[in-house]
């Protein structure tokens, strides 16, 4: 058994080994995050964790690292702990810049409807501006409030290439495709005693897509149907490991369709290599499971690399309940 330090053996270890920091603030000067350069060499993707999504400095230092992996290390893709559907939403706005950042935002995450969030898109959506030929992009990784849009994206694609199997896709789509409000429908559903039977549509509608000829367009509506199912389990069965396992699927699907290199931007019990992690998250009996970062570690080996936050002192914007 090794040694056990004590808290003073933990101080000089840092001492020794930290690179102080000079600015949390985005445009600040990258000077400082040189260090960062050799332990990020050859990722594919950079897990940019947090230990509370409330706190303006981890925010604005987290959009001040995406600054360095862009501008110094080829970085394109920013994938944030947010539903699948509204991260297409951001994408079409950094492409096109139709729309704006605050009202994309509104009906976000709770912890992403934030001046400090809408301040990143900005910078992304200015990056391109001025750089159309090489632009950045974003993807929204989570599966907790997939849109009507998905389920359209995907009628979509079976009315091009086979609308004789339009009406079976409506029959399992017409139960379970949410209204316009999507916090309403969550609210909604978990109070429903029996989800089981909308998972089962939500399958057979994938079911039925993996049937279709392959044509453009197929990858793409498969994701959106995987999504679907993705949404059903984690409200069927409630434990984060589900939201884990499709964070990380979301990525890897993003890497190899897109390409390019990735900052998987959530909470630390996401991002770190976690097996397994216990997440403690009172009332709720703790849950233990592989993270997302854990599938990622297994997926890309050292292509895969954390980078943890965290702060000494202050207060919080928590936004959630319970607090």
């Amino acid at each position: 058994m090794g040694a056990v330090l004590n808290g003073q053996d933990v101080l000089s270890w840092i001492s020794r080994h930290a690179n102080p920091l000079t600015a949390v603030e985005p445009d600040a000067s990258l000077g400082d995050l040189r260090p960062l350069r050799p332990m990020v060499r050859d990722a594919a993707v950079v897990g940019l964790g947090e230990s509370t999504h409330g706190a303006h400095e981890q925010f604005t230092l987290k959009h001040r690292v995406v600054r360095f992996l862009v501008e110094r290390m080829g970085f394109r893709t920013v994938a944030l702990e947010e539903d699948w559907t509204k991260g297409l939403h951001i994408d079409a706005y950094l492409r096109t810049g139709t729309g704006d950042p605050r009202t994309l935002l509104a009906d976000a995450g709770t912890p992403w409807r934030t001046a400090e969030i809408a301040e990143l898109i900005r910078w992304m959506r200015s990056h391109n501006a001025a750089h159309p030929a090489d632009p950045l992009r974003f993807i929204g990784v989570d599966v907790i409030k997939v849109r009507r849009s998905a389920y359209d994206a995907v009628a979509d694609h079976i009315t091009r290439v086979a609308p004789d199997l339009l009406d079976e896709l409506d029959r399992h789509y017409d139960v379970i495709k949410p209204p316009a409000d999507i916090d309403a429908y969550v609210r909604w559903l978990v109070r429903e005693p029996d989800r089981q039977p909308f998972l089962d549509h939500a399958r057979q509608a994938d079911d039925l897509v993996r049937t279709l000829p392959v044509a453009d367009g197929h990858d793409l509506a498969l994701h959106h149907s995987r999504a679907i199912v993705g949404f059903y389990e984690y409200y069927l069965r409630g434990e984060v490991a589900v939201r884990d396992r499709y964070m990380a699927e979301n990525v890897i699907w993003w890497r190899e369709h897109v390409g390019g290199r990735s900052v998987f931007w959530a909470a630390n019990v996401h991002t770190a290599d976690g097996r397994p992690l216990e997440i403690s998250y009172p009332p709720f009996p703790p849950a233990v499971h592989h993270t997302a970062g854990a599938f990622l570690r297994d997926h890309l080996g050292s292509g895969y690399r954390a980078i943890g936050g965290t702060f000494h002192r202050g207060s919080v914007n928590a936004g959630f309940a319970p607090p």
